[in-house]
């Protein structure tokens, strides 16, 4: 049975990848980006594994109904069919920074509440509250809006999330497009196609940033369950591609270089 949960990166190097990165780098040495511990490209020609570009080990394991895929834009994708379909990265501290930045391509036909990435604890570190809760998140949601949020269980404010939720109907249906979610320490941001649309001030947990605990699956398309009172699965459908995990805050520039990457391809 699949996991449910309630919301109730710095080495730099040079590796010789094989398959494709994109419309315009097959083939090629690719630059490690300071501080990526997690890069999945999907670009393997089938099987269950998800090799991660970073060289730092944290490949994972498909789930369900999902699939490698050719892209005529980003090389290669992961397709997420139905609700079962994901990916699931063991536990590893690389994966828990006290700050963060996590990019990913998303490509959807239907608009629904789905999560693109999550991580789970099991204990909000300043309450002492216990159970399996989400510590960091990525959605799209239903009515065109992203959104992003952090576990700080900050006691003097209510609730234990911080969110940062942009305006509705930002993504549209049928194409590619980029989303980043990045904590730094005293915002939460979210930005879509290169572009910061929401920032949210929070007080960060002392010493590790976020309610950090357990040995937890960093995962991919894996749909939670979203509030105290709320019972619906939100699984991500559609397509995911070129997803990187950073241990440090990119600046501004930064994710919207990682965005012109491949869109300044595309339009080409």
């Amino acid at each position: 049975m699949r996991k449910r949960v309630s919301l109730c990166l710095a080495v730099v190097g040079v590796l010789l990848l094989p398959g494709n990165f994109g419309p315009s780098t097959v083939g090629q040495e690719l630059e490690v980006p300071a501080g990526l511990v997690g890069w999945w490209r999907f670009a393997e020609a089938g099987g269950s594994l998800a090799a991660d570009s970073s060289g730092q080990g944290n490949g994972g394991t498909l789930v369900g109904s999902a699939f490698f895929d050719l892209d005529p834009m980003l090389g290669s994708a992961l397709e997420v069919r139905e609700a079962s379909g994901g990916v699931k990265i063991p536990h590893d501290s690389s994966l828990e920074p006290p700050t963060g930045t996590i990019e990913a391509w998303v490509k959807v036909d239907s608009r629904q509440d789905s999560d693109v990435v999550v991580k789970v604890t099991r204990l909000m570190v300043r309450t002492n509250w216990s159970g399996w809760f989400a510590v960091y998140g990525l959605h799209l949601l239903k009515n065109g809006a992203v959104e992003g949020f952090v576990a700080n269980d900050d006691p003097a404010v209510w609730g234990h999330w911080t969110y940062a939720r942009s305006r509705t109907g930002l993504y549209k249906l049928h194409q590619w497009h980029h989303l980043a979610l990045r904590w730094d320490g005293s915002t939460v941001a979210v930005f879509l196609d290169g572009q910061l649309r929401v920032a949210t001030p929070y007080l960060p947990v002392p010493g590790t940033g976020l309610s950090y605990y357990g040995s937890t699956d960093f995962e991919l398309a894996e749909g939670t369950v979203w509030g105290r009172h709320r019972i619906t699965e939100h699984d991500f459908i559609g397509r995911l591609g070129d997803v990187r995990f950073y241990i440090r805050p990119l600046s501004d520039e930064e994710i919207y270089r990682d965005y012109s990457l491949f869109d300044q391809a595309a339009s080409r």
